[in-house]
């Protein structure tokens, strides 16, 4: 009891406490268990030197007023509100929480019915705890915190007007969170302690304040923060090592995609910009291989059989000389045939369109006649696995690329859905 410089332990009083204007506590203050009909005001030159852990000691109390630890409290150890009920908010602007030997300030488990105001502290708040602690508001600025917060179950209805939201500020203050002062946080365990109750916290305030903007950037960056630690691809326990390790690649491969298509659900119009992009690109190349490799023909029987359209082959010139054995080639059969270029081709057969035909097959449950109508010239296969293997032309890449835009679009196509419906939402 030594260091105890004053104690009103279960105290019951109506009135203000304050103690300000020089007040200098060479050890503990204790207000432990007190009940007090007003407020607890600590300022204008306020020294609490405290005991070998604790300055102050409010634990259990209940205010009818606010707590006011304002512009020249000086706690050199830790303060101490676990458990307390604080009728009309709880400020500690200006104040200098310094914590020598451990916590600096802890509001465990609180309940303030008002605002939380931490705004031009002294010092950066560290070391400090917040479990379980539920207010009204949360008034801080971009200077209020340091390392090692306890957030887990700290609960805010609301940002003040004046507080920052700025996604890379707040995310920034969330990694600074550890499971409890009791424990240290060593870099190898940041997955274990891992806590995603006070990032749910702080979108579901932002998206209530309007902020859904900020709300889904923090989104993203939760996500990315899940990945960093490695909460992403995590298999069931029991499974064979490399079994695992099959798992967890997929996985990762699948986020990460998920992540560049769409932001993780958040930027779902991302995932337009890469529809167009695919179907442009495709297009393009479409275009190139039709116009300048002839690698697209009409895919009806009765149009690339019909005599008529000979000279839009492109073997035209063996065609013809099948047919007209021992003659000359006719000098309009030089060379080989093009059937999008060909003029031959009467204007009621589906004209070949790269842009249309690129959306068509990007498209699933959209029919613009042209993947039915048109379709790649691909050469017979090879007898040996090698040869073809090895056979590799411009005809094989089209197929290839046609094949792959169709996996595309019906993967952007259930994507989209999902987005949606909200099913792909990580946070739903």
């Amino acid at each position: 009891m030594s260091d105890v410089a004053f104690s009103a332990t279960g105290l019951v009083m109506t009135g203000s406490i304050l103690l300000h204007g020089g007040f200098h506590a060479k050890g503990l203050v204790q207000f432990t268990g007190a009940r007090i009909e007003g407020d607890l005001i600590c300022e204008k030159d306020a020294v609490f030197e405290g005991d070998e852990h604790n300055s102050l000691i409010a634990v259990r109390c209940v205010l009818t007023g606010k707590v006011r630890l304002g512009k020249g409290f000086h706690a050199h150890k830790s303060v101490n509100f676990t458990d307390a009920r604080i009728a009309a908010g709880f400020d500690g602007c200006g104040a200098w929480f310094e914590g020598k030997t451990g916590a600096s300030l802890v509001l465990d488990r609180a309940q303030v019915s008002g605002p939380l105001l931490l705004r031009a502290l002294q010092n950066k708040l560290a070391n400090a705890s917040f479990v379980g602690a539920k207010v009204t508001e949360l008034d801080d600025d971009e200077h209020t915190w340091g390392e090692n917060l306890a957030l887990n179950g700290f609960v805010y209805g609301a940002l003040s007007a004046r507080a920052p939201v700025n996604p890379k500020f707040r995310s920034a203050w969330l990694r600074q969170q550890i499971p409890s002062l009791e424990k240290d946080r060593p870099a190898t365990e940041l997955a274990k302690d891992f806590r995603p109750q006070p990032w749910r916290q702080l979108q579901r305030v932002l998206v209530e304040m309007g902020h859904t903007a900020e709300a889904r950037e923090l989104g993203i960056i939760y996500e990315q923060q899940l990945r960093a630690i490695g909460h992403v691809g995590q298999p069931p326990k029991g499974w064979p090592t490399w079994i695992a390790a099959i798992y967890s690649r997929i996985a990762l491969g699948l986020h990460a995609l998920y992540g560049l298509l769409t932001g993780y659900g958040y930027r779902p119009m991302q995932l337009l910009f890469w529809f167009v992009g695919i179907w442009l690109s495709c297009a393009s190349v479409f275009w190139y291989a039709a116009a300048q490799h002839g690698v697209f023909a009409p895919s009806n029987p009765m149009v690339f059989q019909n005599l008529a359209y000979l000279d839009c082959r492109p073997d035209r010139g063996e065609a013809w000389r099948l047919l007209n054995p021992g003659q000359e080639t006719d000098p309009n059969f030089y060379g080989q045939g093009n059937w999008y270029l060909c003029d031959s081709l009467r204007e009621e057969y589906t004209g070949f369109s790269p842009l249309a035909y690129s959306l068509d097959v990007l498209m699933p449950l959209v029919d613009l006649q042209q993947e039915a109508d048109w379709a790649p010239l691909v050469p017979t296969p090879k007898q040996g696995f090698w040869d073809e293997f090895t056979a590799f032309g411009w005809k094989h890449f089209v197929r290839l690329l046609i094949w792959f835009e169709i996996l595309v679009g019906w993967g952007i196509s259930l994507l989209m859905v999902a987005i949606v419906s909200g099913l792909a939402r990580r946070s739903e």
